[in-house]
């Protein structure tokens, strides 16, 4: 490829950039979800930087302190810094929804790309699989996972993306079995391209934008499935700084008083799922030409 083709590769891609970027923040709606989440993330980053207490050690002379300069959120019954403790959790909390996000999406594309282009024995197969899985409510199904399998990290996010995949393997197939009939898909069936190359050059790329909007939201019911799990004892153990976690901590002291201990944390749950869901609004908008 020459020099000059190169280039107006490279300007064709800037304008493309560009002119998502002017969209974005024309949706102030949406461009608000993505700070969210931007300062979501870099607040987990600096988390060692910004937390002015160590969030697993504890201060047994200052118990169940309400929200004060020295302690912006106060303390738990342990004499943990709720503020320094929000700030380590999110660590986590984006480390499990980015994991299973992950892996539902690639797993949930394979399997939703071999479904609707190969057709017959393995699109039967693979949704038979499917029906199984969404048989069972996501949370009940989420649970089991973990309880069988054993409360890890590695185990939380396997449930969690076992849970969502049925969503991506259903919604790339539909995607498909529609974009595979459209002309120009024919006619690079018909100039004798593999089917491999008419799967990953012509249909995915114009199948899979829809998961990219799914993936935003999935991200925050991953947050919140693990939150939910880790209260009920089945994903992080206490006394590791997770937001369902704390909540489990400090859910006893709200009748008497103490409700910093579970405020804290779940705003910080909901701002963060807010943000996802705002993002994923915006990219359907984006990505959708019918509602651009």
């Amino acid at each position: 490829m020459s020099v000059a083709a190169v280039a107006d590769v490279a300007t064709q891609a800037g304008g493309r950039v560009r002119l998502a970027w002017g969209r974005l923040r024309s949706n102030r709606v949406t461009l608000a979800g993505a700070v969210i989440v931007a300062l979501v993330m870099v607040v987990a980053i600096l988390a060692p930087v910004i937390a002015p207490y160590p969030a697993l050690v504890g201060n047994p002379a200052a118990v169940l302190q309400p929200p004060s300069l020295a302690h912006p959120f106060g303390t738990d019954q342990t004499g943990f810094d709720i503020f320094s403790r929000v700030l380590y959790a999110a660590r986590l909390d984006l480390t499990i929804a980015v994991g299973a996000v992950a892996i539902a999406f690639s797993a949930g594309a394979l399997f939703g790309a071999l479904a609707g282009y190969v057709g017959r024995l393995p699109d039967e197969l693979i949704m038979r699989v499917m029906d199984m899985l969404s048989a069972f409510p996501d949370f009940v199904l989420a649970m089991g996972v973990v309880a069988a399998l054993g409360p890890s990290l590695i185990n939380l996010i396997f449930a969690i993306a076992l849970v969502n995949l049925p969503i991506y393997a259903r919604l790339l197939r539909s995607r498909v079995l529609s974009v595979r009939e459209l002309q120009y898909v024919t006619a690079a069936r018909a100039i004798g391209n593999p089917r491999w190359r008419i799967l990953l050059v012509h249909i995915l790329p114009n199948s899979i934008a829809p998961l990219f909007v799914q993936s935003t939201l999935q991200a925050g019911y991953a947050i919140l499935t693990a939150a939910g799990l880790s209260f009920i004892g089945l994903g992080i153990k206490v006394p590791d700084a997770e937001w369902g976690v704390m909540i489990n901590m400090g859910i006893r002291y709200i009748v008497s008083g103490q409700w910093w201990i579970t405020f804290f944390p779940g705003a910080a749950i909901a701002i963060t799922i807010m943000g996802f869901n705002l993002i994923g609004d915006g990219l359907q908008d984006l990505l959708d030409p019918r509602r651009r």
